[in-house]
């Protein structure tokens, strides 16, 4: 860094320029002769950016926003011309987009294979150097300008969700060798679902009510996928298939792929109450319906998703119990599947598919029941904290069980003996080894489900390179989903993730552990700087060391709240009568109480750690140190001060002391305060009101169950209460359009007249 000072109309200026450091990776694209270059291009306001006029729609709203970050660091939009000037510049010139790969006036080896790209230094016209930003295909092109811009510019790919912006500069000198390594992803498809978005719909609603979230906020989170990478996305959790999310998708370079519930693009969630929900009774329903659905996407790039699921994300037998051996329930999946998949190609000859064996589905496979087509790409799921499951084990919860059939009855409306499994006796799992070469991973950095995490990170980068990594060893790298929820809870982990599915070469032959070591340091010298991104790393790793967080346990921020309504359904009614527990309620009451007092203890030491590093951070990334760790440490802290003194006023209540119950109870309410207090700090500039539609985790329905149970306590009527918001209130927006199914708008053609 060099500051240079002028004298103008008087006054001293002072300019900054800024010197890249050389790039560390070898030049693997430019084999020839290096031409004869100054040691540094210097990189101005006004060297011309060469753009040809026919790129397509998604490489050009790349580029827009590349010229936004051009703007950030230069104070002024960037010169775009379709051809070299002929006269008035002999500076360097910046070449970007497809068209630049076979440029004929730039010396180069033309890019071949699948979304390769290269940034680099090149020979142009007449020995004037440029740098190159360019693919070999579409996507190809826009991870280019988006290198070019984290690279050179210094844009970080998660900028809009960090809150970190780049340093102003009026100069950038770049290396006369700089040139980033051709790489081939290491997973072929990689994206993202974006599931349970209760923060994104209530922070940036449609303004027409016609999306889950507004498609400004979409575009930023296909900006943001791009930037890292991606080349497919799930936008929502239930949309219909003509829903405007998939168009913006589209639009933006990025295959639009389905999740499981989702199969066909079909919107189950809003299944007619009037319309029968059985393949096996009524074919020919769902195969309409499936046609319809088909026709919507035929034009588009897609990667479809198969099964046979029932409504609301639960097996298909909740809705035909009559179906209950593992046999006959696999035949149905099977049939289901085959069906489809001749629909599919009847359109999208050539269209990947995928078939997402979630929940009840990997075990069924691993039994032998389920049989998929040739060139259907299989899909292990994670159990939602990042264990992947191609051992087809169920869904494990750790230590502290569902003891509460309830419970599941509320999250899902379905009966808990149909929930999974069979009354039968269980079938041997198939001896082949999983998983194999050409299958895929479905997996979560978020996960709104009982004890998981929606409003912060849980899953550590160790855990995700174990897991990954095995599929990686066995070339099962065929398909990438993570599941972020509403993307900016979750940025540390879904980068791991994201940057091992892209290219997992520099993490070969290293432990998990040294890995997650390395990749914490990098994450926090890029969010915070070099001077302080050990002390922050160290941070980092003690967070994922939370008791709950551990592999044994695998609980979040959803725990204390699960919990509190566990102990409050199944055990206050009792004591509050004066009847007596069982052994088993006594021994819950006592294990939960148990694990707050254990969390919290080590909460309490780690966010006195972090409070005491915040003000050595550089101004400017206070901010998200507070939104990302110290909020995420007063989440969890405060909800396990809201259940250990629940427990302990349930113990008072035991004993028929209402006074020493009363003021547990009130020192309850005052942890669930402070977990509002704690996420206030993180609702600053222009997130305020980020938490404004939080749903899922159900802060205030906690709130409220505390407030009725003191009240009990007192012996005085209930307060009145906030009602339960959940997914018929995220997605109401869809009421008005239900007479369109399975479509959200009328097919045209459709109106009076027609």
């Amino acid at each position: 860094m060099s500051r240079d000072q002028v004298t103008l109309h008087g006054f001293p200026i002072t300019f900054l320029s800024i010197r890249m450091k050389k790039h560390p990776y070898p030049s693997t694209l430019h084999q020839g002769a290096k031409p004869s270059l100054a040691p540094e291009i210097l990189l101005t306001v006004d060297t011309p950016w060469i753009v040809s006029p026919d790129e397509t729609e998604p490489v050009q709203r790349a580029l827009e926003d590349v010229k936004r970050d051009w703007y950030k660091v230069f104070g002024h939009l960037p010169v775009v011309l379709a051809a070299p000037p002929e006269a008035g510049w002999d500076g360097p010139l910046i070449y970007f987009g497809l068209q630049a790969n076979t440029a004929r006036e730039v010396t180069t080896v033309p890019l071949e294979g699948r979304e390769r790209f290269a940034v680099g230094v090149r020979s142009g016209a007449a020995g004037r150097p440029v740098i190159l930003a360019t693919g070999s295909d579409m996507r190809g092109a826009i991870y280019a300008a988006y290198a070019f811009s984290e690279e050179i510019l210094g844009v970080d790919p998660w900028w809009f969700w960090t809150d970190k912006e780049p340093v102003y500069r009026t100069s950038i000198a770049v290396p006369a060798d700089f040139n980033l390594p051709v790489v081939a992803p290491t997973f072929k498809y990689r994206g993202w679902f974006i599931n349970d978005e209760d923060l994104l719909a209530g922070f940036s609603p449609d303004p027409l009510r016609e999306n889950a979230f507004s498609n400004d906020m979409l575009d930023r989170i296909c900006e943001t996928l791009l930037r890292l990478r991606g080349n497919m996305l799930v936008p929502a959790t239930f949309p219909f298939p003509d829903e405007r999310c998939h168009e913006l998708t589209a639009r933006r370079g990025l295959i639009i792929s389905q999740h499981h519930i989702l199969v066909m693009g079909l919107n189950t969630y809003q299944w007619p109450k009037d319309v029968p929900f059985s393949y096996t009774k009524h074919p020919a329903i769902m195969e309409r319906y499936w046609r319809q659905c088909v026709e919507v996407f035929k034009d588009k790039e897609m990667i479809w998703t198969v099964g046979y699921r029932g409504k609301f994300d639960r097996p298909f037998w909740v809705d035909e119990p009559e179906i209950a051996s593992p046999q006959a329930r696999g035949e149905i999946i099977s049939r289901v599947i085959a069906r489809q998949v001749e629909i599919i190609r009847e359109v999208q000859p050539d269209a990947p598919i995928i078939a997402n064996m979630w929940d009840e589905g990997a075990k069924l496979y691993r039994q032998g029941v389920i049989q998929l087509p040739p060139g259907v790409i299989l899909v292990w799921p994670d159990d939602g904290t990042g264990l992947l499951r191609e051992n087809g084990q169920e869904q494990t919860l750790g230590p502290a069980e569902l003891k509460d059939a309830t419970m599941r009855n509320s999250l899902t409306g379905a009966v808990p003996a149909n929930l999974s499994g069979s009354s039968e006796a269980e079938l041997p799992f198939v001896p082949i080894s999983q998983p194999q070469a050409g299958q895929g991973i479905y997996y979560h950095t978020a996960m709104m489900r009982w004890w998981f995490n929606q409003l912060t990170e849980m899953v550590p980068p160790a855990r995700i390179y174990q897991e990954l990594g095995r599929f990686i060893r066995a070339d099962a790298t065929e398909y990438f989903l993570l599941n972020l929820s509403d993307v900016r809870p979750v940025p540390l982990s879904t980068d791991c993730a994201m940057k091992l599915a892209w290219d997992a070469t520099p993490q070969r032959g290293k432990s998990d552990q040294e890995n997650q070591a390395a990749f914490l340091l990098d994450w926090s010298r890029r969010q915070y700087g070099a001077a302080v991104a050990p002390q922050v790393a160290a941070l980092y790793h003690e967070y994922f060391e939370v008791p709950s967080h551990r592999t044994e346990m695998r609980q979040s921020d959803h725990a204390p709240h699960s919990h509190l309504r566990v102990l409050g359904s199944e055990i206050f009614p009792l004591l509050l009568e004066g009847q007596p527990l069982t052994a088993k309620l006594q021994a819950d009451l006592l294990e939960r109480l148990a694990v707050a007092q254990a969390n919290y203890d080590y909460l309490a030491g780690l966010r006195a750690k972090a409070e005491v590093l915040a003000p050595s951070l550089p101004l400017d990334r206070r901010d998200f140190f507070q939104s990302h760790l110290l909020t995420a440490l007063g989440i969890h802290l405060h909800g396990h001060e809201m259940l250990a003194a629940y427990c302990h006023a349930l113990l008072r209540l035991q004993k028929g002391d209402r006074a020493g119950a009363s003021a547990y109870l009130a020192l309850s309410l005052a942890g669930n305060e402070g977990i509002f207090a704690a996420m206030r700090p993180a609702e600053r500039g222009k997130w305020s009101c980020w938490y404004i539609g939080e749903y899922f985790v159900s802060l205030d329905l906690s709130r409220d169950l505390i407030r009725r149970h003191a009240a009990a306590v007192r012996g005085e009527a209930a307060p009145p209460v906030r009602p339960r918001r959940y997914y018929p209130e995220l997605y109401q927006y869809q009421n008005a359009f239900r007479k369109n199914f399975p479509l959200m708008y009328p097919p045209a053609g459709s109106g009076p007249g027609a």
